[in-house]
């Protein structure tokens, strides 16, 4: 009995000596992108759904976004810019809740797709 004992904490030292020393902050979603594959929001062409992270860097969107429509309310203070390029670059964009309304669709125009978007404020 004693030498299990002694094994199992032998064990559990090794186990937590293991383990990252600085580990990063959980990433905290705050709202839901629904995406969609064409022009409009139309339920037929629902593609998915993005989690939002309160993450103040540039953020990639998967390929295929052409609208899209904020599913959760934003707290007070935040909004988010989205971008026609994967680096939150272009001069072309749409910021929640300036240029639209939460739950309401937007787009960037004919035949452009979401590709990045950035996060502002407090939004968590």
């Amino acid at each position: 009995m004693q030498f299990t004992t002694t094994i199992l904490a032998t064990i559990l030292a090794a186990a937590a000596s293991a383990l990252p020393s600085s580990l990063s902050p959980r990433q905290t979603t705050f709202t839901e992108l629904a995406t969609f594959s064409k022009s409009g929001c139309q339920s037929g062409d629902r593609i998915g759904t993005v989690n939002l992270a309160d993450v103040k860097t540039c953020q990639t969107l998967p390929s295929g976004i052409n609208s899209g429509r904020i599913e959760i309310d934003i707290p007070a203070g935040c909004s988010m810019t989205f971008f026609l390029d994967s680096g939150c670059t272009s001069p072309q964009t749409i910021n929640i809740p300036r240029d639209q309304v939460p739950h309401r669709c937007f787009e960037m125009g004919a035949g452009k797709q979401l590709n990045s978007f950035l996060v502002s404020g407090t939004c968590s």
